[in-house]
Parts: C-alpha cells; sequence; structure tokens
C-alpha cells in the first residue's frame, strides 16, 4: 500500500503534471504522500475503535456486574490490598492481571446474555445452559483471583 503510492504517480492528478512535478518536488512528494496515508489511516482506525468505546461504554454505564467488579476491586480494593500489605511490583501485576482477567469475562458473559435473550427471549433449556456457562467462567476466573490473592498475600510469589 504504502511502497506504489510512493513510489509511482497517484491515479487522481494527470499523468503528464505528475511526472513533472514527481521530478520536480521528490522530497515534497513523499511527504504529502505520507501526511495523506497517516490521515487516512486514523481516520480508519477512529472509526474501527467506535464499536469497543461504545461496548466499554455500555459496560460501565450499564451493567451492573462490571460496575461493581471495577468499583470494589479496582478502584478499592487493588490500592487497599498495595498499601495494606506492601505489595512488590510483580505481586500488585499479577493482581492486576488478574483483575482484568476478571472484569473480560464478565463482559464477554453480559455479551453472551444480552445475544442470547436477543435472539431467543422465550424460556429454552439450551440457552440457558449456554448462561449458565458463560456464568461459570466469571466465577471460575475469580477463583483464580483468589488463588493468586492468596499466593501474594502468602508471599509465594
Amino acid at each position: 500500500m504504502w511502497g506504489k503510492e510512493l513510489i509511482g504517480p497517484s491515479p487522481s492528478v494527470s499523468a503528464k503534471f505528475q511526472n513533472s512535478f514527481f521530478r520536480q518536488n521528490a522530497e515534497h512528494r513523499v511527504v504529502i504522500e505520507i501526511k495523506t496515508c497517516y490521515t487516512a489511516n486514523m481516520k480508519y482506525w477512529i472509526k474501527r475503535l467506535s464499536h469497543p468505546l461504545r461496548g466499554l461504554k455500555y459496560a460501565f454505564t450499564r451493567d451492573f456486574a462490571v460496575q461493581f467488579e471495577i468499583i470494589v476491586f479496582g478502584i478499592i480494593g487493588l490500592p487497599l490490598a498495595y498499601f495494606l500489605f506492601e505489595l512488590s511490583a510483580k505481586e500488585l501485576l499479577l493482581l492486576i492481571f488478574c483483575w482484568f482477567f476478571i472484569v473480560v469475562t464478565e463482559i464477554q458473559n453480559s455479551a453472551i446474555e444480552i445475544a442470547l435473550t436477543k435472539l431467543h427471549p422465550e424460556h429454552d433449556k439450551a440457552i440457558g445452559q449456554s448462561k449458565d456457562l458463560a456464568s461459570a467462567s466469571v466465577v471460575w476466573a475469580f477463583i483464580f483471583g483468589l488463588i493468586c490473592l492468596f499466593f501474594v498475600l502468602s508471599g509465594k510469589v
């Protein structure tokens, strides 16, 4: 993508003008092409990032479980553990990873539950089992976090 734009003439301008322009202002043209590519790439990524940002906004503002885990574990629990138990950087990093793991599984659980409820609003055994499995992943992540917390507090990390 970048190689073609930097080497050859652009199809949007006449060939005669491009050839003379390219010969006379080769360095200037490369800078213009890079700026154009950079701007186009930024617009592309900003558009692509709007979807996950909307999802995070929804999770943080409307999903009680995610809000609870962020406030209780992230904002209160991690700093409290850090100051009360004088954790090292490795221990704190491990607990932060566990907290992120719990929040990520909770967001995935919420996404699965919302999609399955929309897909099949009336009660169905298979849908219920799918929701139960998604909830079990959150519990499993929480158990993993408790095990890591135990190892950190026991000084074995």
